[in-house]
């Protein structure tokens, strides 16, 4: 089995297995890794957030049509409890933020202006109809998720905010 062991000091190294370790360090490369950009980091943090948000939405409104709720209401039910995930997790763990009664609201209009140009999009590019439905529904979501991403990084969870 071969084991990476990034950053051993200043330096990183591959050997194939914990006993070399010793003579790993002595033919390391001896050129650092640089860290990965702050933007990039939270951005992948960010996605991470969103597929777990999705895979709650999808459990919450699974189990509420199961016991026989309208669907109106599981899709309502779902989003909330992924939104209020989105805000717990890109609070602490994508944006190393505490939280106020301000950052709540502006969470909150973020997502609405988020959500306002998700539909924009959407409804502009199903009406134009070059795009089929579902490519239309993949722009908008994109559009959703940078506007979101953005809002957050910049204003929602700004560290004076």
């Amino acid at each position: 089995m071969l084991w990476l062991f990034a950053r051993l000091t200043d330096t990183t190294c591959v050997t194939r297995s914990r006993r070399h370790l010793k003579e790993a360090r002595a033919i390391c490369w001896r050129k650092p890794v640089p860290p990965m950009p702050l933007v990039i980091e939270q951005f992948l943090k960010y996605g991470l957030v969103g597929v777990m948000n999705t895979l709650i939405t999808l459990f919450v409104i699974a189990v509420l049509s199961y016991l026989g709720f309208a669907p109106v209401t599981c899709n309502i039910i779902g989003y909330a409890c992924g939104l209020l995930n989105s805000f717990v997790f890109n609070g602490r763990f994508t944006f190393a933020s505490t939280y106020n009664r301000k950052v709540v609201y502006r969470f909150l209009a973020g997502f609405a202006l988020a959500y306002g140009l998700n539909l924009t999009v959407l409804v502009a590019l199903t009406r134009q109809g070059d795009l089929p439905e579902m490519a239309s529904q993949v722009v908008a979501m994109v559009a959703y998720n940078v506007c979101f991403f953005l809002v957050m990084k910049f204003w929602v969870f700004e560290k004076d905010g």
